[in-house]
């Protein structure tokens, strides 16, 4: 759309020059919407016509019947909304409406109302080339570049464009339009006799990166017209309307409507519902009067409402404003904006109409990327993830009239979308050491798993006084798909014997960061190097999963259970893979079919290394056959096997502990609820040449298990 100088009809608007040529509007021109009042028809409605909407439980054939009885005759009707346009003697339109408004059967009446476009075509055309993307300062301003890095648009996402048609032979659309209508001629060939079309279509769907013209925001999805203005630049009211539900039967995911007008249209407000209410995101131009007052459609709350800015990033000084404004995006000033016009030319021009495709190309950008937003999540991202731009303030909520949440960013809304994160960090750090064997370092991996941001951190120490130390660089950047170490340092300084924590905490700046920040509890547990190999390193538990497929395991005293594994599974540091597992009652899983019908209940260090390929979680004389059960949680990525409130044989002492197998091939046993009295059993891993893979802890030797203690193997 494009700015307007009111001069004797208010809907008519004085074209602006523009750099590159005359720049380029379209505007919709309305009666009064209270025309049972007047007495007769304004000249932006068209003589002899009336529309008319019948109520829901009237049927066309039921219309016609009624109509034909009143004398009219029927020269239109929109499929599926009881909507017909009448033929009526000139002069006698506002009677006619009257009369149709008493009768019940009719919900609206009103006259068919002119669409305008006042423009002149650009006076130097442009060859098509390469070089026009150093003129394309509109994508540089929305970070378009950034978003194409990760999503151009999919052919499944269809973005219907209701305007003047498009121009098919267009090289930077080819194999990417289908079937549309021409509601003017009442034919399939919506080409565009005009040129704004091609125009809007260019700056949403140009074909980027092809060595010609320009690119558009979306040139991956594929583009339906809806023609409603004919070669000099008019239409009419009914045929936007019927645009809208044709665009409703052909199943599009967003609707650009560069037009608008003053009016209010009870029969378009209605085709507009329907159609947000089927899922399509409506995006409009708020007009270009300079003025308070948001053209229709864009007014009507299920639309988004496109206001403009210039190449200085403030608000086009030909944009309308008002309560009704979303958003903005770039419509040109004394900068045009560069896109395609018809005979495979390209041109400049200024408007809303010229903002409104960059906000409906990001639309169909972020449903390229996830199909199953709806309309309205759409829309909430790109208002929540615009930038605060020009000259105006903005509320507490981040709004102001003129550019409503701000100028639309690509980037940040694809961000929101595809956040930055970062993997691999571990819950907790366990140093098991003597005064023989120090300092200690361990590696904590940074991963980013985002493609396209880089993600600044910072890692800070708490607690350790005296023993804990972070080796610099403790902050640093990583770049998309990277990953980065910090080292953690273990120094006693001849501390007494003990456990000892801190922790060690990684950070972002940046807020929307997923994984950070994140803590890492550090436990330092000092003791003589003669008992120091029957430790384990246990640290705090985290809670149960229960999120998978549950698998009840049913176990008597010292009995096995066969369990079948979603994904193979290895001990640490071996590569011999398992899919199958025995449980046991006793507290153990073993990967190897057992040798004796019965699961042994008295395990010591030396008869454990005489079952190889073994976890022992809690080694001890239990009983599921008294109390308590055996479950297996079965996940795609990880399967938790827990044994809850099971009582030891013959005993009113109950455990309740879990064994996780993950598919990156960490194992973890966790202590949910340990008995208060010290039991002695066996936990450890012995690896399948029968020798333990770590520390082994049992009967005599080492420290049992605690309540809210885990154990961790890789």
């Amino acid at each position: 759309m494009r700015k307007g100088r009111l001069v004797e009809r208010t809907a008519f608007a004085v074209a602006i020059a523009v750099a590159l040529g005359t720049a380029f509007l379209l505007i919709i021109a309305l009666g009064h919407r209270d025309v049972a009042s007047a007495e007769s028809i304004t000249d932006d409605a068209i003589s002899g016509e009336v529309m008319v909407q019948f109520q829901e439980m009237v049927s066309l054939a039921k219309a016609r019947d009624f109509l034909s009885e009143q004398g009219y005759k029927v020269i239109g009707e929109i499929k599926n909304s009881q909507v017909v346009l009448l033929k009526v003697p000139d002069g006698q339109e506002i009677q006619a409406i009257r009369d149709l408004q008493s009768n019940p059967l009719v919900k609206y009446a009103e006259p068919n109302y002119i669409i305008r476009a006042c423009a002149e075509p650009s006076l130097s055309p442009a060859v098509p080339n390469d070089t026009y993307w150093s003129k394309q300062w509109n994508m540089r301003k929305i970070e378009a570049p950034t978003a194409w890095s990760v999503v151009t648009g999919t052919p499944q996402i269809v973005v219907g464009i209701i305007d003047s048609g498009i121009d098919d032979l267009h090289p930077e659309f080819q194999g990417r339009i289908l079937p549309g209508y021409d509601y003017v001629n009442h034919d399939n060939d919506p080409y565009d006799d005009f040129w704004h079309g091609t125009h809007v279509a260019g700056i949403l769907a140009a074909m980027g990166n092809n060595g010609i013209g320009v690119a558009g925001v979306a040139w991956g999805v594929r583009i339906r017209a809806y023609k409603v203005l004919d070669e000099t630049g008019e239409g009419s009211y009914f045929n936007l309307a019927s645009a809208i539900y044709g665009a409703i039967d052909d199943g599009v995911r967003v609707l650009n409507i560069s037009l608008g007008g003053n009016e209010d249209s009870d029969i378009v407000r209605e085709a507009v519902r329907k159609a947000h209410d089927a899922g399509i995101l409506l995006v409009a131009a708020v007009g270009n009067d300079d003025r308070r007052g948001v053209y229709y459609p864009a007014a009507f709350p299920e639309v988004l409402a496109v206001a403009a800015t210039g190449a200085d990033d403030d608000r086009a000084p030909y944009s309308d404003y008002g309560d009704e404004v979303d958003l903005a995006a770039p419509g040109g000033d004394g900068t045009p904006i560069i896109s395609t016009v018809p005979n495979g030319l390209y041109s400049g021009a200024v408007g809303t109409s010229m903002a409104t495709p960059h906000v409906s190309g990001a639309a169909a950008l972020l449903m390229s990327l996830r199909p199953d937003l709806t309309n309205d999540e759409v829309a909430d991202i790109l208002k929540e993830t615009c930038d605060k731009v020009g000259l105006y303030v903005y509320d507490s909520n981040g709004w102001n009239q003129y550019l409503g949440y701000g100028r639309i960013n690509l980037s940040r809304a694809l961000r929101r979308l595809l956040p930055p994160r970062v993997d691999d960090l571990p819950d907790s750090i366990y140093f098991l050491t003597n005064h023989t064997n120090q300092p200690i370092y361990k590696r904590v991996l940074l991963k980013n798993e985002s493609h396209i941001y880089a993600i600044p951190w910072e890692a800070t120490v708490r607690g350790g006084t005296g023993w804990l130390a972070l080796t610099v660089p403790i902050s640093r950047t990583i770049g998309p798909d990277e990953s980065q170490g910090l080292t953690v340092t273990m120094t006693s300084n001849d501390l007494p014997f003990g456990v000892y924590s801190g922790t060690v905490t990684i950070s972002s700046p940046y807020s929307d960061v997923q994984g950070l920040p994140h803590t890492i509890s550090v436990t330092l547990q000092y003791t003589s190097a003669e008992i120091q190999q029957y430790y384990m390193p246990y640290f705090p538990a985290s809670p149960p999963l229960n999120v998978y497929d549950e698998q009840n395991i049913a176990l008597g005293d010292d009995e096995y259970q066969k369990l079948d594994l979603p994904f193979p599974v290895h001990l640490p540091g071996e590569r011999k893979k398992y899919t199958r597992v025995w449980v046991a009652s006793n507290g153990f899983v073993t990967f190897r079919p057992p040798a004796a019908s019965r699961a042994p209940y008295r395990i010591s260090c030396e008869s454990a290394e005489h079952m190889p390929a073994t976890v022992y979680v809690l080694g001890d004389d239990l009983d599921p056959s008294a109390g308590g059960r055996v479950t297996a949680f079965l996940g795609e990525n990880t399967v938790e096997i827990q044994w809850r409130d099971v009582p030891f044989f013959q005993s009113n002492e109950e455990a309740s502990f879990r064994l996780i197998f993950r598919r990156d091939g960490t194992i973890e046993a966790i202590y949910d609820s340990m008995p208060d009295r010290q039991r002695y059993p066996t936990v450890g891993v012995i690896g399948t040449d029968g020798t333990p893979i770590g520390r082994l802890t049992c009967p005599g030797r080492g420290r049992a298990p605690s309540s809210g203690q885990t154990i961790r193997w890789r």
